[in-house]
């Protein structure tokens, strides 16, 4: 396995998949299990801990290009008809661990 990666297989064989999908949701999950913001800050905080732990999901080629295209579909059904992407180029990736230059991601845009 990669460093820094679990496969999800072996983690709901050997915890449970209640307790799986429990830790799943309370990492990428706001206010799970009721939890209080006490400032604005804790709120940014945890904000960009919950997009961390999706980053290394959302940019793997094939998830990139479903969420690409699922988002386009909904802006469709909602009727916009005008998208102006502001966006840095994130770092996706094919599981060989080999990166898409600046260039072929904006094709998938």
């Amino acid at each position: 396995e990669k460093e820094g990666w679990q496969s999800v297989q072996k983690l709901r064989k050997l915890l449970g998949n209640a307790e799986v999908d429990r830790n799943l949701k309370r990492e990428l999950l706001m206010g799970y299990d009721f939890e209080r913001y006490e400032t604005i800050n804790d709120v940014w905080n945890k904000f960009s801990y919950c997009l961390a732990g999706v980053l290394g999901i959302v940019t793997y080629k094939p998830v990139f290009e479903d969420y690409v295209e699922q988002a386009l579909t909904e802006f469709l059904a909602d009727g916009v008809q005008y998208i102006e992407v502001r966006t840095t180029i994130p770092p996706v990736y094919n599981l060989d661990g080999t990166r898409l230059e600046p260039m072929e991601v904006t094709k998938l845009i």
